[in-house]
């Protein structure tokens, strides 16, 4: 997407054009003490200040490569400019941005690096500074950090094209995801010293804003209340590369972390377009320990043009017949051939994982179903149907969550911030959508209408790479606590990370617009991190134990739509607390492989209270009746250690029997009036 940006800090937030009324998007420029002290007080130091001379490109400045211009421009006619229409400081800083895949293949070329930075403006006369901004956005990080900075005197700018030459060329490298080339100008209004063009390139744009952290946040052009359909005149002088024809980069290499002895598997990998020519079919080579080379294809590819990234899954691979139990084995994968050719630039093409066979095959798997749906969502309606259906016909054999979604439409009321983390991880775009076991391994994706019994049996077959012992999960009050001990089969890394949410099992008050009326296994909370918790750097069956705890704050409110989710820390939107479930599991947050997953009910635990004691129920062990004494009348309930509720009556004060024909085994017996509840256990036999 071609995207021309903003970055904004005023003192006043009114343009010409319109006011400001923007969103955080949570992606942050983590420089706090250059915003502190430059921009969000006003304390600018005008002093130290640089010339703008005509850029006349040295040898000692280049790489070998052609000296172009690189800008989203859709045209150089100025259709108007903005600023601030009142008095007051300003500072403006609007940028283009560039993707990884844009620096690769823009116009045929990749980009080297950046030379000047060139910049239209007006009402000069008002701007008391200026600099020329480069900001990135690196692999493996989460903030936007500044990468240069150059003061200009302000003195030497003159209204219309103004060329700031960097004074060490900024270099680009494969860690940089995104990046931000601009300019920043500051001084007193009236003022409109933005000069654009008309129609902006795709209709989308975006800005960074001050938070109160002291640091920018990312939000929309579009989310302005008047939209700016603008292109700011911002270009850059670059070096150059001419991109060869055919270069395809195997980018990602997504190997299962471990397989099981006779189950067949297949890996996934992503690979981007370098080159000037589409890649229609590839040829890729695949070697497994000792084993014998082996080549598939990959044809019909449409729309890989250069610079987009794909992702590809291989066939079905038989299990090697050389890989033993418990062994580690290099894995080593290659694109041959491109488009029926040779490639053209083969230093890209390959790289290297590993692999280790399960030591046992023992361990039953439990299938973890993530699904996203929304109540907005017609598709919805049947995919939700059809996954239930699945599950109705194989009891026991998996665990499911759903993430409400903030679309179509203004989305559903459920919708939380967790959620849409996860839809990110998993790069979901459509509705419904379900993975299956995560995104590697033995796994399933698509949509939730499309999921049968076959799919759900082929990856239960599957032995699972971990086990959960000693599980368990309580709710006191509205404090739900989790714990369990997590045993993985095969050595963990950094990457391995426990999952755990708090599940309604049930929900009504949600519905919206595409006729659902109930809605089941609904998210509510993430005990860890939406992102997970590391397990840590753990041995083959070592064992390490989490303890987590949640208490829902405030009171209960039902959001209109998905645009004012729950704010977990004042309030919730559990309908009913004895109605929820703890889904957790275990998976790498890198290759996503689901080690194994889980669900449990949430059972009440004892709450010291006046109104029950521990000795006012009898007999104890009971066959098949139980007396309680109570103080005052109460609803008494009885339930299983996992949480099921298998009766419920309001009782008056004074002694009560009930009657029941339950199997052997403990129970929960639960009292609830208006000053509290309490629990106790007992015994039938």
């Amino acid at each position: 997407m071609k995207k021309i940006s903003f970055l904004f800090v005023a003192m006043i937030a009114t343009f010409v054009c319109g006011n400001l009324y923007a969103a955080n998007s949570g992606v942050y420029v983590n420089s706090v003490d250059r915003i502190s002290d430059a921009y969000k007080n006003y304390t600018i130091d005008f002093n130290q200040t640089l010339t703008v001379p005509a850029y006349t490109p040295k040898n000692s400045d280049v790489f070998l490569g052609e000296d172009i211009t690189i800008s989203w421009l859709p045209n150089e006619n100025v259709a108007t400019s903005i600023g601030v229409s009142s008095a007051g400081n300003f500072a403006f800083a609007p940028v283009m941005d560039f993707t990884k895949a844009e620096l690769q293949t823009l116009g045929g070329y990749k980009i080297k690096q950046i030379n000047n930075i060139q910049f239209s403006i007006t009402d000069v006369s008002k701007i008391t500074e200026c600099e020329a901004w480069i900001l990135v956005h690196k692999t493996g990080t989460q903030s936007i950090t500044f990468a240069h900075t150059q003061k200009i005197n302000a003195v030497n700018l003159v209204d219309g094209w103004n060329t700031a030459v960097l004074t060490t060329p900024y270099l680009i490298t494969d860690s940089i995801e995104t990046i931000w080339i601009g300019y920043m100008v500051a001084g007193t209004g009236p003022a409109s010293p933005l000069n654009c063009a008309t129609p902006y390139a795709d209709g989308q744009g975006g800005f960074f804003i001050p938070n109160q952290q002291g640091s920018w946040s990312l939000t929309s052009l579009m989310q302005l209340q008047q939209p700016l359909n603008l292109s700011f005149l911002i270009k850059a002088g670059v070096t150059a590369e001419k991109n060869l024809p055919t270069n395809a980069n195997l980018r990602n290499l997504n190997f299962p972390d471990y397989l099981a002895s006779n189950s067949a598997f297949s890996f996934r990998f992503t690979v981007a377009n370098l080159g000037s020519e589409n890649i229609t079919s590839m040829e890729v080579s695949y070697k497994l320990g000792n084993e014998a080379e082996q080549t598939f294809s990959i044809t019909g590819i449409s729309n890989m043009t250069p610079g987009k990234d794909s992702i590809f899954t291989s066939p079905a691979i038989n299990f090697p017949a050389s890989f033993q139990l418990g062994n580690t084995y290099p894995v080593i994968v290659t694109i041959t051939k491109v488009s029926g050719k040779d490639d053209d630039d083969m230093s890209n093409n390959t790289l290297n994982s590993s692999t280790i066979v399960l030591p046992r095959n023992d361990v039953q798997r439990i299938v973890l179903h993530e699904g996203f749906t929304s109540s907005t969502c017609p598709p919805c309606v049947q995919g939700n149907v059809n996954l239930k259906s699945v599950q109705s016909a194989n009891p026991g054999k998996f665990a499911t969550i759903k993430y409400q979604m903030n679309w179509p439409g203004a989305g559903d009321p459920y919708y939380t911030v967790e959620g849409h983390a996860r839809r990110g991880y998993y790069g979901v775009n459509s509705v419904p959508k379900l993975h299956a076991n995560g995104i590697n391994g033995s796994f399933w994706e698509g949509g939730s209408g499309s999921y049968t019994t076959a799919i759900l049996n082929t990856i239960y077959a599957m032995p699972a790479a971990a086990i959960f012992k000693n599980v368990e999960a309580n709710i006191d009050g509205k404090t739900v606590s989790f714990s369990a001990e997590v045993e993985p089969l095969i050595p963990t890394n950094a990457n391995v990370r426990l999952f755990a949410a708090i599940i309604e099992k049930k929900t009504f008050n949600n519905k919206k617009t595409n006729g659902e009326t109930e809605f089941e296994n609904v998210m509510k909370k993430f005990l860890t991190p939406a992102t997970g918790t590391p397990v840590g750097i753990l041995q083959a069956e070592e064992t390490k134990k989490f303890d987590l705890n949640w208490t829902f704050k405030g009171n209960y409110r039902l959001p209109a739509d998905a645009s004012s989710p729950i704010n977990n820390d004042t309030e919730h939107s559990v309908e009913d607390f004895e109605n929820l479930a703890v889904v957790y599991w275990v998976q790498n947050f890198e290759t996503g492989n689901i080690y194994q997953s889980g669900v449990i009910n949430v059972s009440p635990t004892s709450i010291k209270d006046e109104h029950i004691s521990l000795n006012s129920i009898f007999p104890n062990p009971a066959k098949d009746y139980l007396t309680i004494d109570l103080k005052e009348n109460a609803t008494v309930k009885i339930f299983t250690l996992d949480g099921i509720k298998l009766f419920e009556e309001t009782r008056a004060e004074g002694l009560s029997n009930i009657n029941f024909t339950v199997p052997v085994g403990t129970y929960i017996l639960r009292t609830e009036t208006p000053k509290g509840s309490a629990a106790t256990k007992f015994i039938v036999e």
